[in-house]
């Protein structure tokens, strides 16, 4: 049951990342090749990677993803995206209003280590370190362990963050379902209206039921 409470959090060191520079390619773009501001990067088949010092990994095809040298740090994330748009801050705004947001949409892919996180759209603020992931949310841990949701919340912090509408699926077979989840920085999670199942999930027949 505790490594059910985890999973929820898989995503959330991705959010370590937030003061480092952006390295970021649409697909069949060089990861190297800035975005302008307000436009997006056309679509094909590239993988960027980001290491622990924010510095870009040679890009590969999305079908052979580049492999981590050995002794690499655990903080590298691969990421792939059909659109990468880069909106940079608004010197007229100024103050607090000034923002910095990278938006990738369409088959994102975040992968870092053992761990990956799909979805439709992935938010950054790397003003603020917020990453939001929306739509048809998969993320899935080292362990095989499914967690199945349609938004995703982090904050600066790397070990704090919220999901709502969550439906996990463990490699046993078992179910963990919540309205609402929440980690705070000790690493402790909270669910609102959860049920939880340790057998799995099955149709009038016997199969076994897909998440819904």
């Amino acid at each position: 049951m505790a490594a059910a409470l985890a999973l929820g959090a898989s995503l959330l060191p991705l959010a370590a990342a937030h003061a480092q520079p952006l390295t970021v390619g649409a697909r069949g773009t060089s990861a190297t090749s800035p975005a302008r501001p307000g436009q997006s990067k056309p679509p094909a088949a590239t993988v960027s990677v980001l290491d622990a010092e924010g510095k870009p990994e040679p890009t590969t095809s999305a079908e052979s993803p580049p492999k981590a040298a050995a002794g690499a740090d655990k903080e590298q994330i691969r990421f792939e995206a059909d659109a990468v748009q880069y909106q940079s801050p608004d010197a007229a705004l100024g103050g607090a209003q000034a923002s910095e947001t990278v938006t990738a949409t369409g088959n994102v892919v975040l992968r870092r280590d053992d761990q990956t996180v799909r979805a439709d759209a992935v938010t950054w603020d790397r003003k603020t370190g917020q990453i939001v992931a929306t739509g048809n949310i998969r993320l899935v841990d080292p362990s095989g362990n499914v967690l199945y949701t349609e938004r995703v919340e982090l904050t600066d912090a790397p070990k704090t963050g919220a999901i709502d509408n969550l439906l996990l699926v463990l490699r046993e077979g078992g179910r963990l379902a919540a309205a609402h989840g929440v980690r705070d920085a000790v690493g402790v999670v909270q669910h609102d209206k959860a049920a939880y199942s340790g057998r799995p999930v099955g149709d009038s027949d016997g199969c076994p039921r897909k998440p819904s």
